[in-house]
């Protein structure tokens, strides 16, 4: 692709559709390196938006500052992010946010579109920054790179965030949220001490052919 390493990367890392709003990207992207020309944006993805988009950046004359990688295989998403230094978006379209979490597991600060995906998960001016416009999208992209410090301590702060949406970590709070259920399951009224005690005393065999009561109320009695 012709990448100048020594310049600093911004990724946009999905599918290249209208609603992703790569347009506003570009345009943004065009409007920083006016002030400063040290970054490259990095477009890695395919979709039904890319040739409009390709024409788009020829336009703006961004074809040695703009790269398009075409269609990635999932294996290979993690090379595009651990060869960039900050994550970017402006969309508003994202149901779960996927990229978002794992472009912070791979380290990457984020300076992006405000999505209720993202709540509990970026913080403002500690792993990446919200922008509206072109010139808040230029400030927190330069407070990133204020200085080496800066950008190593919101690097750190995106991996912790990152690792708190891992596969282990999101099993675990599954895993609570069942356990609290069943524990704060308030038996329906119908279901008197008394027939609990029967239950329990008929013992492995009866206890088998009580279908029709509640899941939390058979794991309680197992628990029991």
């Amino acid at each position: 692709m012709g990448i100048d390493l020594h310049k600093k990367v911004l990724l946009f890392l999905g599918r290249i559709a209208q609603e992703k709003n790569l347009l506003e990207i570009v345009y943004n992207f065009k409007y920083l390196i006016k002030e400063d020309d040290s970054y490259i944006l990095l477009i890695a993805g395919d979709g039904p938006y890319k040739k409009e988009l390709e024409n788009i950046v020829s336009e703006f004359n961004l074809e040695n500052r703009v790269f398009f990688t075409g269609m990635i295989k999932p294996s290979d998403t993690y090379k595009y992010y651990r060869l960039s230094d900050v994550f970017i978006s402006a969309s508003n379209s994202e149901t779960q946010g996927l990229t978002y979490i794992e472009a912070m597991v791979n380290g990457l600060p984020e300076v992006v579109k405000y999505d209720d995906c993202l709540k509990g998960l970026l913080e403002e001016g500690k792993n990446g920054f919200y922008f509206s416009n072109a010139e808040e999208f230029k400030k927190g992209i330069k407070k990133i790179f204020a200085n080496r410090e800066t950008y190593m301590n919101m690097k750190k702060n995106a991996l912790t965030s990152g690792n708190k949406y891992s596969k282990e970590e999101f099993a675990k709070s599954v895993f609570e949220v069942y356990k609290s259920a069943i524990k704060n399951y308030k038996f329906p009224k119908k279901y008197s001490t008394t027939m609990l005690r029967k239950i329990k005393i008929g013992g492995k065999r009866q206890f088998r052919k009580l279908k029709k009561i509640p899941l939390p109320l058979l794991e309680k009695l197992k628990l029991d």
